[in-house]
């Protein structure tokens, strides 16, 4: 197949698949799903809140909108994707040099936007330093099923 400079060929994977007759193939999307769970352990009021927000239906304008203190209206497409980026970058242990890098910015915005983001929801800044104060002590993280995930060099890297 020939395709003009300007054309894209969009596929779907999911048009590979196909449910019997009688049947319904269903598919589920895990919407923020890790944000969900830090909210839920983090308990923080601000964060648990974003998604009981009634004024919208993108949890990320929510968390910009009460980090930026601006309706959520006003939340631009950069603000969201920012503050998108920012919430996944310190929920997976970004640093300021990675934010800055992913950013566009320098290491002292990125300090300056991680700083007044954990302001904003305390809990989150609570929650990932006694997860991390455990596992320097023990070694290991641990789900709430006991499942264990060791760590050797958490301990060398506190030193």
């Amino acid at each position: 197949m020939e395709l003009e400079s300007s054309s894209r060929l969009e596929v779907n994977p999911r048009d590979g698949f196909s449910a019997s007759e009688g049947y319904v193939l269903m598919t589920s999307d895990y919407c923020q799903i890790e944000l969900r769970i830090l909210a839920h352990f983090s308990l923080d009021e601000n964060l648990c809140g974003a998604f009981c927000d009634p004024n919208s239906d993108d949890i990320f304008k929510c968390v910009a909108s009460r980090w930026k203190g601006i309706p959520v209206s006003e939340i631009s497409s950069d603000e969201r994707n920012r503050v998108k980026q920012l919430s996944y970058a310190l929920l997976y242990g970004a640093g300021p040099g990675k934010v800055a890098a992913d950013a566009g910015c320098s290491v002292a915005q990125a300090e300056v936007w991680i700083n007044q983001f954990l302001d904003v929801y305390p809990g989150m800044k609570i929650f990932m330093k006694e997860v991390k104060k455990s596992c320097a002590k023990l070694g290991y993280v641990q789900t709430m099923l006991g499942r264990r995930r060791y760590l050797p060099h958490i301990l060398h890297a506190q030193r």
